[in-house]
């Protein structure tokens, strides 16, 4: 498993809105195991189709990244983190592109392996869950 710094550098960026912090975190993470770094990658190409101008290049950043992520969740559907990082991109993910399916099921989740998690990974998810429309902070106290 990837170390607590380099989860919390992806998650940093998860929660950034720029992109140059995006794109470094994208390059750092092609020395990670290839399932953490197509996850990773996935997770931060779809954040990053949310902060480019340009429409097409907005949707093929988003189908790149969701292919590498979804499979990666597929390969690894007991990694938790990548099933927060999904939760992530389809709680802010614009209708149209319709990445929803997975919200409840990703919600709880990562409400039920919580406990689980490391210390790292735990302060995002309360960090998130101040803003989330599906998570509360009232689910990890």
């Amino acid at each position: 498993m990837a170390s607590d710094n380099n989860i919390s550098k992806v998650l940093d960026a998860m929660l950034s809105e720029d992109t140059v912090t995006v794109n470094k975190i994208l390059k750092s993470v092609s020395s990670l195991p290839e399932s953490e770094q197509n996850a990773y990658s996935g997770a931060l190409l779809m954040k990053k189709a949310g902060l480019v101008k340009a429409p097409a290049q907005k949707l093929q950043l988003f189908k790149q990244g969701r292919q590498l992520l979804e499979a990666e969740i597929r390969t690894h559907p007991d990694n938790m983190l990548y099933h927060f990082l999904r939760l992530l991109i389809q709680e802010n993910s614009p209708p149209m592109l319709g990445y929803k399916k997975n919200i409840q099921e990703d919600a709880a989740l990562v409400r039920e392996q919580f406990k689980n998690f490391s210390p790292v990974i735990q302060k995002y998810v309360k960090e998130y869950s101040a803003t989330s429309g599906i998570l509360k902070s009232t689910d990890f106290e």
